[in-house]
């Protein structure tokens, strides 16, 4: 809502304007009237109103003079002015000053609305502007690169803001892999649900994107008292779980120190960065708070030389007995250790390194395995539970062709990438999600299955799929917009038309009508 000050020292003028529209239905909030221009510099001062609309000429302080002392004190309220004199040199005044609009007495309603709606339009500008000069300088305040006429233009567009305490916050949704951002506008979600529990705890904030997750610069309203941290840490509480109402999907927080100067926000920052990183150990809706933390000046080596002989025999031998055996071991050593999460992210390379190497040279298979993309996968579970599920399916996938010639892995590999396809087949079906499931890159599967079948990775699930529509089509209970949704298409009805053409040669229409007859 856009907040509107009146001042006129006419009652009568008041109470016209105050019943001239429906202010609600404009979007719009009357929250003071006043009777003088002293009355009002006062409540504007107080209120900050977004638009004031006041009379030119007034006992004391008239309008112009209004104007000026407020543009004096920084607040950049719009002014519409009204007066009952046609004059050139009022209106040239108002104007050069900045003013809106100028609107002579009796007022028209309609000339009125349409001032009203003018403004309303600038402010949305205006608001626009402002939040992509502040997402700048959020993120010079993030990165360390603010300089000293920064900190006055933050001033200048926080002007409600206590600012003497910050706090950084990183934000990150949990699920990336699984999320689609073509249907979620989470962006506005996240804003939506951060700024609904800021305001309730007298605060307010500011946010960054970026392909990582959000950084959100959190500032008092008023004085912050005892307990603030523990505060933060609730709010942040609330905010993700009123996301997860909305969405149903879940998110994560890493919550810096309490910082009391910009040159300090930096810091507060990569502590936050620092903190999340623990939803890797904590899984799901982790709210991790960086004064809590057990920091550790040195890291401790999880994969010692007893789990690295016990990977090397299990690689030799190719015993899936021993899969379980291992996987406790790490566990164990986890809990002996309590690592950070640089120590598991080193642990995880070096897990999958050793892997990788023991098995070309016991398979003399040339490009198994993508060690880094694996990684990559490994390291965005959330929770050690996850991770040690993705080790494990890695041990699986191991110990399934420790003893393949080149002949039989290969078709080992195609058959199992075929009776994903047919247990997938509903979903989005990618080389990228074939890939992270058989730990394989992407270049190679797709040479191995073509030179193994004569076709495409995705040219065999197209055909599969077409094949299942075609039975699906027979069905009269399925319409085919029904059938598009059950071979994947369900977005896109009129895409699964064309592809359907293209692979049969007719349209699933045409395709009914040829099988009635």
């Amino acid at each position: 809502m856009l907040n509107v000050l009146i001042v006129d020292d006419e009652k009568w003028m008041r109470k016209t304007l105050r019943n001239a529209v429906e202010w609600n239905q404009l979007g719009m909030n009357l929250v003071f009237e006043a009777e003088d221009g002293a009355q009002a510099y006062e409540a504007i001062i107080r209120l900050k109103p977004e638009l004031v609309l006041a009379d030119i000429q007034m006992p004391g302080m008239d309008g112009i003079t209004l104007l000026r002392r407020v543009k004096d004190e920084g607040i950049m309220s719009m002014f519409i002015f009204l007066s009952g004199y046609d004059r050139f040199d009022y209106a040239q005044n108002a104007i050069n000053l900045g003013a809106i609009g100028y609107l002579l007495k009796p007022v028209d309603e309609h000339e009125l609305k349409e001032m009203l709606i003018k403004a309303k339009e600038l402010h949305l500008d205006k608001q626009v502007e402002q939040h992509k000069k502040m997402e700048g300088l959020v993120s010079r305040l993030l990165q360390g690169e603010a300089k000293s006429e920064h900190y006055q233009e933050f001033l200048q567009l926080q002007p409600k803001a206590v600012l003497n305490k910050f706090v950084v916050v990183a934000v990150e949704l949990d699920d990336m892999n699984t999320i689609n951002w073509n249907k979620m506008n989470q962006n506005q979600t996240i804003i939506t649900a951060w700024k609904t529990q800021t305001v309730k705890c007298g605060f307010t904030c500011e946010f960054v994107f970026s392909k990582a997750g959000i950084s959100v610069l959190i500032m008092p309203n008023k004085q912050l008292q005892e307990m603030e941290s523990a505060v933060i840490e609730a709010m942040c509480r609330k905010a993700a779980a009123e996301i997860r109402n909305l969405t149903g999907y879940t998110i994560s927080c890493g919550i810096g120190q309490m910082v009391s100067s910009f040159s300090l926000i930096n810091s507060s920052y990569l502590e936050s960065g620092k903190a999340l990183e623990y939803k890797l150990l904590l899984g799901k809706e982790s709210i991790v708070a960086y004064e809590r933390l057990r920091i550790k000046t040195f890291g401790v080596e999880l994969l010692d030389h007893a789990l690295k002989v016990t990977i090397a025999n299990f690689i030799k031998q190719g015993d899936p007995n021993h899969i379980d055996s291992i996987i406790q071991s790490v566990k164990s050593r986890m809990e002996e250790c309590q690592p950070t999460p640089q120590d598991l992210k080193l642990f995880i390379y070096s897990f999958i390194d050793l892997i990788s190497h023991s098995l070309l040279a016991k398979t003399a298979l040339e490009s198994q395995m993508d060690p880094n993309k694996l990684y990559e996968d490994i390291c965005n579970c959330v929770g050690l539970e996850a991770v040690f599920l993705r080790l494990k399916s890695l041990l699986e996938k191991v110990s399934s062709v420790a003893f393949l010639d080149q002949g039989d892995f290969y078709k080992k590999l195609v058959e199992g990438i075929k009776v994903y396809i047919h247990s997938q087949y509903k979903q989005d079906i990618s080389l990228e999600s074939i890939s992270r499931e058989f730990h394989f890159s992407p270049n190679y599967i797709s040479k191995i299955f073509k030179e193994a079948t004569g076709e495409s990775i995705l040219d065999y699930a197209l055909n599969f799929r077409m094949q299942v529509a075609k039975e699906l089509l027979l069905s009269l209970h399925n319409s085919i917009s029904d059938v598009a949704g059950m071979v994947g298409y369900k977005d896109n009805p009129k895409y699964f038309t064309k592809v359907f053409k293209k692979s049969v040669g007719i349209t699933p229409m045409e395709y009914l009508h040829k099988r009635k007859l």
